[in-house]
C-alpha cells in the first residue's frame, strides 16, 4: 500500500537528517571544485602577498591584461606560467590549485630531502661565482624538489630548467 504525505507535514527526523547531510557534502564538493581552478588560487596568493595585477604580470613577463584574463579564467593558463607561480610563492602546483599542500609520507619527504640537499650542493657548485642569492638556489631547490621523482638522481638538465623558470635568462643563455 503507498503512503501518502499531507501536504505541509513534517519529515521523519531521520530523513531530515539524510537531506542535511546529502546537502552538506554536495555544499563541499562544491567549494572544493571551486577550488581546484587555478585562477582562484592565483587571485589569492597575490592578494595574500599584497601584489598588484601589474607586479605579478611584470614577475611572470605577461602583460597586465594577460594577466587578467589569467585570473578572471577567460584565458587557459599555460603550464609553464603555473609553474613560475608555483616557484614565485614558494608551493606546489596543487597547493596553487586548492589552496592546501598535497601531503607526502615520511619515506617521500626523506626522498625529496635528499634529492634538495643534492640540488642545493649542485647550484652552489655552478652559480656561486656568478653571485646567484641563496634565496634564488632555495627557490630553485623547491621547485626542482617539487618536480623531481623522489628516488630518481639529480637531473642537470632540469635542475638547469628550474633556474630559467625562477630567474628567467639572469643566470643562463638558453
Amino acid at each position: 500500500m503507498a503512503k501518502f504525505k499531507l501536504q505541509g507535514a513534517a519529515e521523519p527526523p531521520e530523513q531530515e537528517a539524510a537531506w542535511d547531510a546529502e546537502h552538506e557534502l554536495n555544499e563541499r564538493i562544491s567549494r572544493a571544485e571551486g577550488e581546484m581552478r587555478p585562477h582562484v588560487g592565483m587571485k589569492l596568493l597575490r592578494k595574500a602577498k599584497r601584489l598588484s595585477q601589474q607586479q605579478l604580470a611584470d614577475i611572470l613577463g605577461v602583460s597586465r591584461k594577460t594577466y587578467q584574463l589569467y585570473e578572471t579564467s577567460k584565458l587557459p593558463i599555460p603550464s609553464a606560467i603555473i609553474g613560475k607561480l608555483a616557484a614565485h610563492y614558494d608551493v606546489d602546483i596543487h597547493e596553487l590549485f586548492t589552496g592546501r599542500p598535497f601531503p607526502s609520507p615520511p619515506a617521500v619527504k626523506m626522498a625529496n630531502a635528499k634529492v634538495a640537499i643534492a640540488a642545493f650542493r649542485h647550484l652552489a657548485d655552478e652559480f656561486m661565482e656568478m653571485k646567484m642569492s641563496l634565496e634564488e638556489m632555495e627557490r630553485i631547490t623547491l621547485a626542482y624538489t617539487r618536480a623531481h621523482e623522489p628516488g630518481d638522481p639529480l637531473n642537470e638538465l632540469d635542475l638547469m630548467t628550474c633556474v630559467k623558470i625562477v630567474t628567467g635568462d639572469k643566470y643562463l643563455p638558453f
